[in-house]
């Protein structure tokens, strides 16, 4: 077993969502170096993240590292980046499989996201199969299939029903208001309070081009 852990490669997946560049880095010298997510999560805002670097720009990174046996017994990881709210570094540990699902895709020294993509997306990971796919926008993707209000369709008692948009719009946007947010699906600035995360307010409304009620 040692024999076998001694010549185990360990690659890092890095992806730079501004370019959309992804690349496969070894890491082999510094996980055994480092041992683990914690250690070589410092490691990377010590020697990436310049002093002074606002958290919430592109220049932060956000880093999923792999526990030391993760895969072997239980699965954990730990995530970096420069804390927004202390501006020192942040970090937080989670179970679950992800951890194990990127040791199984081959990445078993992490993943590192760097940058910041021009409109929201998500990073789709299947062994080799890396891909920045288009993300959720509320206001567009939270609604049903157009058939679903252009076909009819029959109750157990062979009744004709269609289904309105207008309808699933209103009630959409009363969804919202329950769980504090805006008619568009985005946090009011009260439940961003109420979450602590008030500092991310005028990044928010920069984005939006807006200001939050």
């Amino acid at each position: 077993m040692g024999r076998q852990v001694n010549e185990m490669k360990f690659n890092l997946l890095e992806i730079d969502l501004s370019s959309g560049e992804k690349k496969i880095v070894d890491l082999t010298d510094d996980v055994r170096q480092y041992v683990g997510g914690r250690g070589l999560g410092a490691k990377f805002l010590w020697d990436q993240v310049p002093e002074g670097t606002d958290p919430l720009s592109p220049q932060n990174i956000l880093f999923f590292g792999i526990g030391p046996i993760t895969g072997f017994l239980g699965s954990v990881t730990n995530v970096s980046a420069l804390s927004p709210l202390t501006l020192l570094r942040g970090q937080s540990n989670m179970n679950g499989h992800f951890g194990a699902e990127l040791i199984y895709a081959g990445y078993n020294a992490g993943l590192l996201l760097r940058g910041k993509a021009d409109r929201p997306v998500y990073v789709y990971i299947k062994n080799d199969d890396v891909e920045i796919r288009e993300g959720y926008v509320p206001s567009r993707d939270d609604i049903l299939p157009d058939r679903f209000f252009e076909e009819t369709i029959y109750n157990k008692y062979g009744e004709p029903k269609t289904l309105s948009r207008e309808k699933f719009l209103e009630t959409r946007k009363k969804t919202y208001l329950v769980f504090g947010l805006n008619e568009d699906g985005i946090p009011t600035k009260k439940t961003l309070k109420e979450l602590g995360m008030e500092f991310v307010v005028p990044t928010l409304e920069k984005k939006l081009g807006k200001k939050l009620k």
